[in-house]
């Protein structure tokens, strides 16, 4: 086998790695921006679920339907929403196993006038001893 054919035969085995290699790092930036976008969507989601349990704010973008799950709760004089989300990067090019994310966010939904009201409740309460 001359030089020429021995370059025909590691051309042919390099550059499909090298293109499997630029699919990858593609995917892995569409997985990055899913994950970004999809944790814009579930903090406007919880800004919008924290709104209606204190009643006292409205948002008036419409988001969208989210897939991840909220949980509301209560810590003390505040409310709290968890929320919860797994994402999956697609399984192509040279990744032979599943890469996935979990999104997790607390968000604490705070009633202003409750929590002043609170505030000088335990003002004048230490100022009365």
């Amino acid at each position: 086998m001359d030089r020429r054919g021995s370059t025909m035969v590691e051309a042919a085995v390099v550059f499909p790695l090298v293109i499997l290699t630029v699919i990858t790092c593609i995917l892995i930036c569409m997985f990055c921006y899913d994950q970004t976008a999809e944790q814009c969507r579930m903090h406007m989601a919880m800004r919008a679920q924290a709104g209606e349990l204190t009643g006292r704010t409205v948002c008036l973008r419409d988001i969208g339907p989210w897939e991840g799950q909220l949980s509301p709760g209560r810590s003390g004089i505040f409310r709290t929403i968890n929320g919860k989300e797994r994402i999956i990067m697609k399984n192509q090019g040279i990744v032979s196993e599943r890469i996935s994310g979990d999104l997790e966010s607390l968000w604490h939904a705070s009633d202003g006038v409750s929590y002043i009201r609170h505030c000088t409740l335990a003002k004048k309460l230490t100022d009365t001893r």
